[in-house]
Order: C-alpha cells, then sequence, then structure tokens
C-alpha cells in the first residue's frame, strides 16, 4: 500500500498475523513495517553504490512520529546519494570497542609496561572508580568534546580527581587513535581546561599521631584491619614515603640486613633511584608480614594472596574514625607530616628533600654531599620522634598517704 503516512492510517492497520507494509508516496523507500505480533517500525529501502538493496531500521513507531521519522529518511536519502551506506556504517559502529574495553588494553598493553608501577597503579584507581563508571558503554568513537565537559563538569567539586582523571583519558585517546579506533587527532581531550588545584597544607597534630598509632596498634590486636595495610601506613608514617611507592614495594627492594629499600627509578615518580631507610618502628613491621611465594609484593591483598593490594581508601578511613580523626586528612598528609616533624627538628631543607626524594637532576646533584650515615641517622631521628610522640601517656601511680605523716607518697 503505497499513500502518504499519516498517523491516522498508521494507527487504522491492524496486525494480521504475516509482516505487512505501509510505503510513504513522499519520499522514496520510506515506510512502515508491521510485524505479526503487531509492532510498527519506520524502514527505509534503497540499494548503495554497488546497486544491493538494504533495509534501514529508523526507529519504532510510537517513539518517533510520522514528521520526525520522515525527516530522518530525507537526511539519510541524501547521504545515500552522497555514497553514504547507512547500513555498513551501522554495522561497523557497532563492532567498534567500547571504551571500557579500549582502556583494558590500554591497561594491559601500555600502562602495565611503560609506566611507573605508581603511575599504574593510578591508572586503575581511575579507570575503575572515574572514567569506566562514566564512559565504559560508550563507543570510543562516539565520544566527543560535550561528553568530556560534562564529565568534568559533573566532577568540578573533585578538581585533583577531575584533573588527574582528565590526563588519563587523554593518554587512552591518543592510543585510541594510533591503535585505529579513532580519527587521527580527534582527541577529545585536547586543550580541555583543567581545574585550578589549591596547595593543600595538612599536617598531623602530635595528638593526631598519637591517635593514628593507637588506632593501628588496635587494628592489630583485634585482626579488624589487614595487617598489610597497616604496614603500609606506618611504612608512609615513618618513611614519608608515597602512597603509590609503598603499595608498590616489592621485597627485592627490601634488605633487612642493611636496613635499608632501594627504590629503583621504575618503583618513584623521582627522575632517580632513592632509598629509604628503615628505622627500628618499622623493621619489627616488616619481619612480621607474611611472603607467599610467587608474589613479589610486600603490601598484598588478603583476600586474593596471589594480587597487589587494590584498595585503600575504606581501611584508611576506618583507622581515621577509631584515631578520632574528624577532619579531611588523605594518605599522602603522612608524607607531609613526616616532612614536617623533620622541619620542627631543625633539620635543613636540603636534607629534608634528600630524606623524601624530591630530586630532579639538578637536585639530586645538590644533595649528592650528604652522607648515608648522615642521612640514616636523620631518619632514625625522625622516626623516634614521631614513635615517641605516637606512645600512649602512661597513668600516673597510684599513691596511698604516710600512716605517721599523712603525706600521700607514690608506690
Amino acid at each position: 500500500m503505497t499513500a502518504k503516512l499519516s498517523k491516522k492510517m498508521i494507527d487504522a492497520f491492524e496486525a494480521t498475523g504475516k509482516l505487512e507494509y505501509l510505503w510513504d508516496a513522499e519520499v522514496k523507500g520510506f515506510g512502515v513495517v508491521i510485524t505479526p505480533a503487531g509492532s510498527k517500525s519506520f524502514i527505509l529501502n534503497y540499494r548503495n553504490q554497488d546497486n544491493r538493496s538494504r533495509r534501514k531500521t529508523i526507529g519504532k513507531y510510537g517513539k518517533l512520529t510520522v514528521e520526525q521519522a520522515r525527516d530522518i529518511a530525507r537526511d539519510l536519502t541524501y547521504r545515500i546519494a552522497k555514497g553514504d551506506d547507512p547500513v555498513q556504517q551501522d554495522e561497523w559502529q557497532r563492532n567498534q570497542p567500547t571504551f571500557e574495553e579500549v582502556a583494558k588494553r590500554f591497561l594491559d598493553d601500555h600502562s602495565a609496561i611503560r609506566s611507573r608501577p605508581a603511575t599504574h597503579a593510578s591508572n586503575v584507581q581511575i579507570l575503575a572508580h572515574m572514567l569506566i563508571p562514566h564512559f565504559g558503554k560508550m563507543k570510543i568513537r562516539s565520544i566527543e568534546r560535550k561528553d568530556i565537559y560534562d564529565y568534568l563538569a559533573k566532577n568540578r567539586q573533585r578538581p585533583i580527581g577531575a584533573n588527574r582523571s582528565l590526563a588519563c583519558m587523554s593518554s587512552i585517546m591518543s592510543k585510541a587513535e594510533l591503535w585505529g579506533y579513532r580519527e587521527r587527532n580527534s582527541n577529545p581531550c585536547f586543550k580541555a581546561e583543567r581545574f585550578p588545584e589549591t596547595k593543600r597544607e595538612r599536617f598531623l597534630t602530635k595528638e593526631e599521631f598519637a591517635g593514628l598509632e593507637m588506632a593501628m596498634q588496635k587494628a592489630e590486636r583485634t585482626l579488624s584491619e589487614s595487617p598489610y595495610l597497616i604496614a603500609m601506613f606506618r611504612i608512609m608514617l615513618h618513611t614519608g614515603c608515597r602512597p603509590g611507592e609503598a603499595k608498590n614495594l616489592r621485597w627485592e627492594y627490601v634488605d633487612l640486613e642493611n636496613k635499608i629499600i632501594r627504590l629503583p627509578k621504575k618503583a618513584t615518580k623521582e627522575k632517580a633511584a632513592k632509598n629509604l631507610f628503615i628505622t627500628p618502628a618499622i623493621e619489627q613491621t616488616l619481619k612480621n608480614l607474611r611472603r607467599i611465594e610467587g608474589n613479589p609484593y610486600v603490601i598484598i591483598s588478603e583476600r586474593c594472596e596471589g594480587r597487589q593490594i587494590a584498595c585503600t581508601k575504606k581501611a584508611w578511613d576506618r583507622i581515621k574514625k577509631a584515631a578520632g580523626i574528624t577532619s579531611e586528612l588523605h594518605l599522602h598528609d603522612l608524607r607531609h607530616s613526616h616532612a614536617s616533624m623533620a622541619n620542627s627538628l631543625g633539620y635543613s631543607l636540603p636534607m629534608i628533600g634528600a630524606l623524601l626524594g624530591h630530586t630532579q637532576a639538578q637536585t639530586t646533584l645538590r644533595y649528592a654531599h650528604l652522607a648515608t650515615d648522615h642521612l640514616r641517622k636523620a631518619a632514625e631521628d625522625i622516626s623516634n620522634h614521631i614513635a615517641a610522640a605516637t606512645m600512649p601517656k602512661m597513668p600516673e601511680p597510684p599513691t596511698e598517704p604516710d600512716a605517721h605523716t599523712g603525706i600521700r607518697l607514690v608506690k
């Protein structure tokens, strides 16, 4: 049946138990197909450049009006005349990988191999908690600049996380171009404006040092937290290392005999290798950790013993709560607090920089004259003061009055 399609005509047509078609007299090939069950959809029949017959489904009747579907059919007809093949393009689009699929390849084929362990661990976290929940099911080729700005707007209250995830997203999009999933020079993150970041100045007070250690000791006694996570927090507190450096620490870097942890260049964000000193406060912690055969990491998951630990935030939040710390305190602030303790003890900025590994090429040379023995002494001094600050105060001993003088004497 051919006539100018209208809502009245389509509504009046009832299912016959077989496929039926109503064709539009205004746009060639445009029509409605009615299934045996009565479902109605707009379609467009056409021939491509190879003279092959094709059928493009435009959409469901009811979701689209006749006028909307006819306008789409006109646009498709114009594109077909220019050489496009909408059905072939749909098939190609369906076979395009999703963002999540490309992100997995990015982690496996690029980040895990070419990035520093700390950077790779950061990429894993950013993808799992920020990018994949938002972009995961989208086709990699369909992501546009507007989608990036919508994502940034949604995360404006997390400027640092938004900026880090934007950098990760940009890297993935560049790889998607290289791997042929997107057209060249189509990175939607290009020149996307980053959020300004306010530099945080958060240091532990003496009371917070003590509260944290008491909370960690209680967690160790009650086994309420993983001993590996407690070890990570304590190592950070007493060495000033970064969260990623502690999380990615390998047993091959740990020299208990000489009481030193040698981090190679690939295991740190610095441009050179650096040393962490094993002070008495963390020596026993390391010795108490159970090593898992075949797992090179010091900090591992108890649930999956063959794996490196992934998430630390929930455990850290529980430890903070147990320590009575209600104000914002990030894991990285333990590093700041270590430096603050060193500064309060009168150590010079170059000495503190050497201990923390704040080394660029020139900075490394500037620190080269500092002897290892001096650095070890400084590390132990800082760690001992932190340990002293974290020791709970002992209650005063009870007293009782002297039988003759009435003066209270200490037992």
